[in-house]
């Protein structure tokens, strides 16, 4: 399955495991995301332009990172000093 789409777009009950992640962030008061691409970064791009809210952000990974690369690589997009706030 994960050779036509990225894991992150995988449905459970008609939505995306991205989606499901999101949804549940907004209902923590969560008002920014940004979300880390790299395989097929425009099928995700285009089903993240879907939302309306929260606001994201695309961080685009030109290679694939490590272990906790993905977040470093996110921390650049954050407004504050606190990673989740």
């Amino acid at each position: 399955m994960t050779d036509r789409i990225p894991k992150p777009l995988v449905e459970i009950n008609g939505r995306s495991l991205l989606d499901h992640a999101i949804d549940r962030l907004v209902l923590a008061g969560v008002a920014r995301v940004v979300v880390n691409v790299h395989y097929k970064a425009p099928m995700v791009a285009a089903e993240l332009a879907r939302r309306d809210h929260p606001r994201i952000e695309i961080s685009h990974e030109t290679e694939l990172l490590d272990t906790g690369g993905g977040v470093a690589q996110a921390l650049c997009h954050r407004s504050t000093k606190s990673f989740l706030s």
